[in-house]
């Protein structure tokens, strides 16, 4: 339409299409300002909502706080030095300098010929002591025969020194109890035979009142006839002579029966007092074997240390360093060492400069994460777990600074070694290192604000 106005005269031109190339510009301003205000109100709520995001986000989502102290890498690399106790001739040696050695592994054998000598005299010494043991118990208790102890009877099957003191202390216990027993046949046999002769005097008795009855009796009938006149008095005096004697002589026999059961009683007495006192030595004897059993065990287990001792064995795994004797047939002074082994490297820790301001933030049992300056080009490795293990108590001092600070020992966790094991990366002593421990969390809002309510609280402090 516009290109057919165009080619014809003004004056030719309709008065309707004038009018509608009037309106038309009009309409066209209406909708531009129409959508710059909606454009307007897009943008205004856009931003708003983003501001509204942001501080819903600062206000309420937590982030770590952490405290990053500067820090180097420390390795406890002691050394363990192997001696020997009692020293030796030297047998064998084992391993050289730089040999890596397990704990437990043997490293040098000293001679054990004189801790085997004393092993076996000890040994025959306690074999001995043991089977005296078994006798006396068994001399005490009453028994039948000895009953040697089962680690006796077990060195018997292999060794002759202990069958041999078996057999003799069976031999003593058979003639000791033989002699014992003959003892205690004596008395009483003493005992049977007095209550024997006390028996013939009871008899005797018996007899004797009999007939001491029997002269009394004619003692009376004879009274009879001589106060009838019948006999002279010469007849009744010698029954009274008779039936005196008679009785005289019963008296005797039981002043011999009480003797004889005095005698009786003292032979049974002496038997038991022969039994207590055979009992009372062999109880004290006991006592005494019992007391040098257990001292030989004492020294016998030493003497077996000692033996055990004469292979020298690695404390634990690591390196041979500094190895002392090389030649079979040295002679080791007691006490001396023998060679140093440098452990494996197992934990690493570093030592942090806390600082003083974050001191009361920090403490033992706290994560934290490990930055090694050294491993920057190793992007595979970013942090390496770690665990505060110490904060030192007091202030330390910088001598180059001279600025204070706390150290805190941290330990790198055994997946952080494992990792960088994996990698080989290789941690030396007093590498640097960044130590960031993780204190606790705080949203981004506290982060902002924290230094304006600190001006705050120092503003408003009265001088």
């Amino acid at each position: 339409m516009m290109h057919k106005l165009a080619t014809l005269p003004i004056t030719q031109v309709p008065a309707a299409m004038v009018s509608e190339a009037k309106v038309a510009p009009m309409n066209n301003v209406i909708n531009l300002d129409t959508d710059d205000r909606r454009y307007q109100i897009m943008g205004t709520v856009i931003i708003i909502g983003v501001f509204g995001v942001f501080a819903a986000w600062s206000a309420l989502a937590p982030l770590g706080s952490a405290s990053v102290a500067p820090g180097r890498v420390v390795v406890d690399m002691k050394k363990q030095v192997v001696q020997h106790r009692e020293g030796g001739v030297i047998q064998d040696i084992l391993v050289e300098d730089g040999d890596y050695v397990q704990k437990g592994q043997k490293l040098l054998v000293i001679n054990p010929v004189d801790a085997q000598s004393d092993q076996s005299s000890l040994s025959d010494q306690l074999f001995g002591y043991l089977g005296l043991e078994a006798r006396l118990n068994a001399e005490l208790e009453g028994q039948g025969k000895p009953i040697f102890p089962p680690e006796l009877i077990k060195d018997a099957e292999k060794q002759a020194r202990a069958r041999e003191i078996m057999t003799d202390e069976l031999q003593q216990f058979k003639v000791r109890r033989a002699a014992a027993d003959s003892e205690d046949r004596i008395l009483r046999q003493k005992v049977v035979q007095i209550g024997e002769q006390i028996q013939g005097v009871q008899s005797q008795i018996q007899s004797e009142r009999s007939l001491e009855a029997s002269y009394s009796k004619e003692a009376r009938q004879l009274q009879d006839l001589f106060d009838r006149k019948l006999i002279s008095n010469i007849q009744l005096n010698e029954a009274d002579r008779n039936r005196l004697a008679t009785a005289a002589k019963v008296a005797s026999l039981e002043s011999s029966k009480v003797d004889l059961k005095v005698q009786s009683s003292q032979a049974e007495e002496q038997l038991l007092l022969q039994r207590n006192q055979r009992n009372k030595e062999i109880a004290s004897q006991l006592g005494d074997v019992r007391l040098k059993v257990a001292d030989l065990r004492n020294r016998l287990g030493a003497v077996d240390d000692r033996l055990e001792r004469t292979i020298v064995v690695a404390p634990e795994a690591g390196t041979v360093v500094d190895l002392v004797y090389h030649t079979k047939g040295g002679v080791v002074d007691p006490g001396a060492r023998i060679l140093d082994i440098v452990p494996k490297i197992d934990s690493f820790e570093i030592e942090a400069s806390v600082s003083v301001s974050d001191i009361d933030k920090v403490h033992a049992g706290q994560e934290a994460d490990i930055r090694f300056p050294a491993f920057a080009s190793a992007s595979f490795l970013k942090v390496t777990p770690g665990e505060v293990k110490l904060v030192s108590a007091d202030t330390m001092t910088d001598p180059t600074t001279k600025q204070s600070y706390y150290q805190a020992r941290v330990e790198i966790k055994p997946e952080g070694v494992k990792e960088l094991s994996k990698h080989d990366l290789e941690l030396v002593q007093g590498m640097p290192a960044e130590v960031s421990i993780k204190t606790g969390e705080r949203t981004f809002l506290q982060y902002l604000m924290q230094p304006i309510t600190n001006m705050f609280n120092h503003a408003f402090n009265e001088d």
